[in-house]
């Protein structure tokens, strides 16, 4: 997730385990997704960051980031996602 203007924010890790899971692969996932936002939280990267936010290692150290966990429902995702899911995500 990352917005035409430039601002650097991601999508929360439990909703690209979600589309890995309905869709196989991020790369056969949608390009664009939307949804209500359930959480958000920014931060400034750090060494230590990079260690434990894997996918975030190409920011450079102090760049601030958002990370959002939004709401995904079906068609986006299946049924058996959302079941899998469920008691790690609502």
């Amino acid at each position: 997730m990352s917005p035409s203007d430039g601002q650097h924010i991601y999508l929360h890790a439990i909703n690209a385990r979600m589309l890995e899971h309905t869709y196989g692969s991020l790369e056969f996932g949608p390009k664009a997704i939307t949804g209500k936002i359930l959480e958000k939280e920014g931060g400034s990267m750090t060494e230590e960051l990079r260690k434990r936010l894997r996918y975030l290692q190409h920011l450079p150290v102090t760049c601030q980031f958002e990370v959002a966990e939004i709401q995904l429902r079906q068609p986006l995702v299946k049924k058996e996602t959302l079941e899998q899911f469920h008691g790690r995500y609502f």
